[in-house]
């Protein structure tokens, strides 16, 4: 008898927020007194009653008799008008993806500030990293900048590539040429919770310190290539196009 090639199979469920506030606390004081073999327990408890219940892989499976109620019965949303458009200004997620996160490794660091914001994967799909969920690694934590007072400086001994220092704004780099391209991004770092020999639940802490988005700004030949100027340059100068090269 052959098997059948879509014979459903079983799935186990990524344990997304897999451990609680308490949980967190105590691994970090573990850690602080070296002890590794607590964390590796500790994320595998966690996972394994995290994914206890297995589910079919499809997840809302036919009744036995009486026919799918899913099927049957118009949604809700069919049968009526939704929510207003944009109630929020700058959209959400779906309330049923709200467990799609990115979140730190417990213990990882002795500082919260110096750690890493590990991206989903098992949850993501194509190749585009939403922003929001885009992995981070800092060192002295994240700040609001405000782009009104940030300066980009550009300085260097090689005559051949620029005769003076710039300054510019941001307001002055957003009136120039730009191009946009798709780059990932990884940690030299990466996997490296696997380097350590720690029980981890999912990729998201093995494989989570990379990501791919759409990155677009101003190529900095283009900046070489402009004449020596300052952020004291009249606020009407307008700038030239990029000079074509061989």
């Amino acid at each position: 008898m052959e098997r059948d090639p879509f014979q459903a199979g079983r799935l186990q469920r990524a344990p997304e927020g897999f451990i609680d506030k308490a949980g967190i606390r105590t691994v970090f004081a573990e850690a602080k007194q070296g002890r590794r073999n607590f964390i590796r327990s500790a994320f595998a408890a966690a996972a394994a009653g995290a994914t206890a219940p297995l589910a079919m892989a499809q997840s809302n499976p036919v009744p036995a008799a009486g026919g799918d109620p899913n099927i049957l019965e118009l949604p809700e949303h069919s049968r009526g008008l939704g929510q207003p458009v944009a109630t929020d200004g700058y959209g959400r997620p779906s309330k049923y993806e709200a467990n799609v996160q990115r979140r730190p490794s417990p213990g990882l660091t002795q500082t919260s500030q110096a750690s890493v914001s590990f991206a989903p994967l098992q949850s993501l799909f194509g190749i585009v990293t939403p922003a929001g969920l885009h992995f981070e690694r800092h060192h002295q934590g994240w700040w609001d900048i405000d782009p009104s007072k940030h300066r980009l400086m550009l300085n260097g001994s090689d005559p051949s590539l620029m005769k003076k220092a710039m300054v510019f704004t941001m307001d002055e780099i957003m009136r120039l040429p730009s191009v946009s391209r798709f780059h990932f991004i990884e940690c030299g770092a990466n996997t490296g919770m696997e380097w350590g020999n720690v029980a981890v639940p999912t990729v998201q802490y093995t494989h989570g310190m990379i990501s791919c988005s759409e990155f677009t700004g101003v190529p900095l030949r283009i900046l070489f290539d402009r004449p020596a100027w300052t952020t004291s340059a009249p606020a009407s100068c307008s700038p030239r196009a990029p000079t074509a090269r061989r």
